[in-house]
């Protein structure tokens, strides 16, 4: 994690972590609010508690329960400063790498043709493509966790594209 950005949040998903019933060898960290406040967390979600597990790997047992993960080391030795560091660093990729068309479909109350089309007259703009290789190369779009994040707090922007695109299908009859 080098860039600036990445760095922020890092910090941002470590002020989300809450610590729940801490002694000496033990916590329950409770990642509720940074699932919450983070559509490329609670989309990934999965990943994340995966990547989590290997960021602590050897460094402590861990065990989830829900949301919350349980964090033992056995010399009784916590650094809780580390623990919540790496499980920050940990949750940054999931959290920020840009989202699939499958994942847009499930953040957003949209349909494959709505998305296609605004991404073609540029209402939802691409962060990018993937290139898959089969026996054929397929690119697919894809799209920053910002924009989607923004569009799933402000349902209105999805509300007037529809009504542009009635108009539009209206005027040409």
């Amino acid at each position: 994690m080098k860039d600036e950005r990445s760095i922020r949040l890092a910090w941002r998903i470590a002020d989300a972590l809450l610590v729940r019933d801490r002694s000496s060898s033990k916590v329950l960290l409770d990642f509720q609010p940074a699932h919450d406040e983070h559509l490329g967390l609670s989309l990934r979600w999965p990943e994340a508690r995966h990547r989590v597990l290997t960021f602590l790997q050897g460094q402590a047992m861990r065990k989830w329960i829900g949301l919350s993960l349980e964090v033992e080391v056995p010399d009784g030795d916590l650094r809780l400063g580390e623990v919540i560091e790496r499980c920050a660093c940990a949750l940054v990729l999931p959290a920020s790498r840009p989202l699939t068309p499958r994942l847009v479909l499930s953040a957003l109350p949209i349909s494959a043709q709505e998305r296609l089309r605004w991404t073609k007259d540029g209402r939802l703009l691409q962060a990018g493509a993937v290139t898959i290789r089969r026996a054929h190369s397929i690119s697919v779009a894809t799209y920053a966790v910002e924009t989607i994040s923004e569009l799933a707090e402000d349902p209105s922007i999805i509300a007037l594209w529809r009504e542009q695109d009635a108009l539009r299908l209206h005027a040409t009859g």
